[in-house]
């Protein structure tokens, strides 16, 4: 890690702290936007966007469904990195 990433790391840190519960498993950047919003993730909906959290089994289920049918969304991989890569990953190696 470069000496300028690592200022940036630590700048970051705060934020994330900051957002307690909300920064498990996120980006320092992602959490202080939890923060932030004081709303809770919900499956399917935009960043930043308040909603209610599911609360039966059937509401969760069809809460991830959205979410993962988003994930891999054609509209969704256009702008996806990532899941570029892999795929790249995936043709060049098969």
């Amino acid at each position: 890690m470069s000496e300028q990433e690592t200022k940036k790391q630590k700048t970051d840190e705060p934020a994330a702290e900051a957002a307690g519960a909300a920064a498990v498993g996120a980006t320092p950047a992602a959490a202080a936007a939890a923060a932030s919003s004081g709303g809770a993730f919900v499956a399917g909906e935009a960043s930043g966007v308040k909603g209610t959290t599911p609360s039966s089994p059937e509401e969760v289920a069809a809460a991830v469904k959205r979410q993962v049918e988003y994930y891999f969304s054609e509209g969704n991989f256009a702008k996806d990195k990532f899941m570029q890569a892999e795929t790249a990953k995936t043709m060049s190696s098969g």
